[in-house]
């Protein structure tokens, strides 16, 4: 009896055994791919599994797949980095020419409290500058000089010494203190010089050697001329009075800079030359500003395409399937996902109309980036993107 209770004990244990190596068997044969907490299918709550194991970074709890695609260990989608890895933002230049002639402590308006020209100009300079400085390089240039003139010349640029930088960011502070010095007993209200001399052509001259000597800029690059009326330089011959700075435009146009033209009031408005230089430049006709908001909406306008760059991804050609693309922007030690845009241009990533190699950051993660000093961007293929529709971007 002994024997055959010892038998039928082996037995029972061979039969469990093969059950449970069945079980395993099955298990590992019909183990499925999900994005979702399970340990080594995409990541648990906060964990960073290895290379292989088909997980990837994620926030706590969340389940989702924020953070650096591992590979697949054998289960799921392959996840492979596009050729744009690390992408710092995209940065246009743009270099502000202000005259600051004597006429420009004229009054902005018709109100009683309306401030000067010079005044209206350095406020919404600071403005514009201070929000967009980490999206776009900003120069500037002020003319004329502040200071005396040179081997007795009566009709000079500025120096260093009184308003001078190259296109470059952060440059807020810079620019500013530029903007609103006053060189003691030589210039009137606002900081602006004692006599109404506009040396437009010598100032668009150094901004074409400006941009020469910059480094490359992978976005736009313009310039934006800011005057209240035309050239005017006592020693200027007046039967070649304007072509030397159309010339200057035309040379920045070869060089690929742009050229926008800020006519404050009606000298500057109704002046041919002014007119010729806009025209020679990007746009038809002189934009015309006559009070703070007018000025204010132009400038704007004059900074849409510069901001667009900043927020515009160009991808190594070719046909991308936006069901394998994802987008994270990289802030110091973390990732934040940015969801594919279903509707288009409404917040998240698409794809620039009739292009597969053109991203566009669209809405508030579009604002995100132009307003951060340390974002980068990084490009994933091979993994699906994530969808506020779906609720799995975190």
């Amino acid at each position: 009896m002994r024997l055959d209770a010892e038998h039928d004990r082996r037995w029972r244990h061979r039969v469990l055994l093969g059950l449970a190596l069945g079980a395993l068997t099955a298990g590992a044969c019909t183990k499925s791919w999900v994005l979702g907490p399970e340990q080594g299918a995409g990541g648990v709550g906060g964990a960073s599994l290895p290379v292989g194991s088909g997980g990837f970074t994620v926030p706590s709890g969340t389940g989702g797949f924020t953070g650096d695609h591992g590979d697949t260990g054998g289960h799921g989608v392959a996840c492979k980095t596009s050729p744009v890895t690390d992408w710092d933002i995209p940065k246009s230049s743009v270099m502000f020419l202000v005259g600051r002639d004597s006429s420009m402590s004229m009054q902005l308006g018709n109100g009683p409290n309306d401030p000067s020209r010079m005044t209206a100009v350095q406020t919404q300079l600071k403005n514009l500058i201070t929000a967009n400085q980490y999206a776009i390089n900003f120069g500037y240039l002020g003319f004329p000089s502040l200071v005396a003139c040179p081997n007795g010349m009566a009709c000079c640029l500025t120096g260093t010494e009184d308003g001078y930088s190259p296109p470059q960011g952060g440059a807020a502070l810079s620019i500013m203190t530029m903007l609103t010095s006053c060189v003691s007993g030589s210039s009137g209200p606002g900081c602006t010089s004692l006599n109404d001399a506009r040396p437009m052509a010598q100032a668009l001259q150094a901004v074409d050697g400006i941009f020469s000597s910059s480094p490359p800029s992978d976005g736009v690059r313009s310039v934006v001329l800011i005057v209240d009326g035309g050239p005017d330089c006592p020693s200027a011959n007046a039967p070649s009075k304007c072509s030397a700075e159309k010339q200057a435009v035309a040379t920045l146009s070869i060089h690929h800079v742009d050229t926008y033209v800020i006519a404050l009031g009606d000298d500057a408005q109704n002046d041919t030359c002014v007119q010729q230089i806009a025209t020679a430049g990007s746009s038809s006709y002189p934009s015309a500003v006559d009070d703070v908001p007018s000025l204010a909406s132009t400038l704007t306008r004059a900074m849409a395409p510069a901001l667009a760059a900043a927020c515009t991804l160009e991808l190594t050609p070719g046909d991308y399937d936006p069901g394998l693309l994802s987008i994270r922007f990289s802030d110091v030690d973390q990732d934040h996902e940015v969801p594919y845009d279903t509707n288009t241009q409404h917040s998240g990533w698409s794809f620039q109309p009739q292009t597969l190699s053109r991203i566009k950051i669209n809405g508030s993660y579009c604002v995100w980036l132009q307003s951060s000093s340390s974002l980068r961007v990084k490009v994933g293929y091979g993994c699906p993107p994530c969808q506020t529709q779906l609720d799995n971007c975190h």
